[in-house]
């Protein structure tokens, strides 16, 4: 290995553990209290270099929701693909549902990040051109729905739509806020957020609305 090779692999890793540190903190104390200095020495790395690989804190909050979703993408999606190959559109869009309740097991920290990241780009007034990498993940998470989805509508086990994407951001919305409400612990003597019941209710729900009757 060259001895740029070498620095270029240094940095890589020093990226990842930067970030790895980020969501960490953002998680454990909100984005807003976390300082550019507090992550440097989570992470263990020097503060210019920080500061080298992200420039602003900005810039670091916006590759955590990057990561988020490449980590997401990379480990739930190919699976999700695989089983998919043999089954119908309505089974395909249910399968892509039990992703949320994936998230909700095992991915926590990230919808609480989520939850953070929401909240610091409206205080802030981030350039929402900043934010095109972030929006691209989630693209490629309705490109899966609307494949399945045609292919729903193909085998008549799906309804048509007059606008797929609205339904699909808006069931989205819905489901993210009922993840994020659900970690943030019961409130009142009705929640009862030690399971994930309620996840499940809506998912039906959801699938109920889209299913076509005549054949399902």
């Amino acid at each position: 290995m060259t001895y740029q090779e070498t620095l270029l692999q240094i940095k890589a890793e020093n990226k990842e553990k930067a970030l790895a540190s980020a969501i960490h903190l953002f998680v454990k104390k909100g984005i807003e209290p976390v300082k550019m200095t507090d992550i440097a020495e989570d992470a263990k790395i020097g503060v210019a270099s920080l500061y080298r690989y992200f420039k602003v804190k900005d810039t670091l909050i916006i590759e955590c929701g990057n990561k988020i979703w490449n980590d997401v993408l990379n480990k739930l999606i190919p699976s999700i693909i695989e089983s998919n190959q043999k089954l119908t559109g309505f089974e395909q869009i249910k399968n892509l549902l039990n992703l949320y309740l994936i998230l909700y097991q095992d991915y926590k920290d990230y919808i609480r990040f989520l939850n953070e990241f929401d909240s610091y780009f409206l205080t802030h007034h981030l350039e929402k051109d900043s934010l095109k990498v972030y929006e691209s993940k989630l693209e490629d998470i309705y490109s899966y729905f609307e494949k399945a989805y045609t292919q729903g509508i193909n085998d008549n086990t799906l309804k048509p739509l007059d606008n797929l994407k609205e339904y699909y951001n808006t069931l989205n919305h819905a489901l993210m806020a009922l993840l994020q409400k659900m970690l943030r612990g019961d409130i009142t003597s009705s929640d009862h957020f030690e399971t994930s019941n309620e996840l499940n209710i809506m998912i039906d729900i959801i699938l109920n609305f889209i299913k076509n009757e005549e054949v399902l």
